[in-house]
């Protein structure tokens, strides 16, 4: 009978959950990836950690991304093996559930057989010291954690005209740069994935479960196009930005 990994360092009892989440470490069968890594497979679960979903999402291209996945994640035997800042971090393949539903608790894929979502999601926890500390953060600078590189950012966009702010990430992209924009939400902050498909720019909603073909209310739907009340919202005092991050 084949012997799993099991990560002695970052046992259950240390993955120092957010208060009042009842959960079960479930080792779950599956694949790093079913069917090719595209942009819409990461989705946020009930931790606040969109900034990590959507830098996964800003690789928009699926090819880039499956390489990407290939070349960050190695899987094999219940041990999950990757690379924050030069750091390598060893892990096993238990997962939180959630002890009422019978499912994942925090990131996921679309597809649940496919795994390398929840994996670079735990990884990174495990690296940081426990689920509680990746709640908030930036894309462009998770980004850099992993690969290195370069990101800035660029603060207050809502001061700029909306055609301005328009050609800014259509150049930034062009010139390699994955960008993603974060903007106040209620009160708290959330991160949302830019990509360009025939011309336009869309955001893509970490947590949200439809797609550019299945919209109901823009805001809760996967993927929508830009529009002007995304950076100019009701928020005066707080910033609108984007998150730039490119390799060397």
């Amino acid at each position: 009978m084949q012997t799993l990994y099991v990560d002695t360092e970052f046992p259950p009892s240390k993955w120092d959950l957010p208060e009042g989440k009842e959960f079960m470490a479930v080792r779950p069968s599956g694949k790093l990836i079913v069917g090719g890594a595209k942009r819409s497979d990461p989705r946020q679960g009930q931790i606040g950690d969109c900034y990590l979903i959507a830098a996964l999402s800003m690789f928009f291209e699926d090819k880039d991304l499956e390489k990407v996945i290939h070349n960050l994640v190695q899987y094999d035997k219940g041990k999950v093996t990757l690379k924050f800042g030069g750091q390598l971090v060893v892990t096993d393949s238990f997962l939180p559930y959630d002890k009422a539903r019978l499912e994942l608790l925090y990131g996921g894929s679309t597809n649940v057989e496919e795994l390398y979502v929840s994996f670079i999601e735990k990884a990174y926890a495990k690296h940081m010291g426990g689920y509680n500390k990746i709640i908030g953060g930036r894309s462009e600078e998770f980004l850099r954690s992993l690969f290195g590189g370069r990101c800035h950012v660029v603060e207050n966009i809502q001061r700029y005209k909306f055609k301005v702010i328009q050609d800014a990430i259509m150049k930034y992209i062009s010139e390699g740069f994955k960008v993603c924009l974060n903007a106040p939400r209620d009160d708290s902050r959330h991160a949302y994935s830019i990509c360009i498909m025939e011309g336009k720019i869309l955001l893509r909603n970490p947590w949200a479960k439809d797609d550019l073909h299945d919209r109901t209310d823009g805001i809760n739907d996967g993927e929508y196009e830009l529009e002007k009340k995304h950076i100019y919202v009701p928020y005066p005092s707080k910033s609108v930005h984007l998150g730039l991050w490119r390799q060397y």
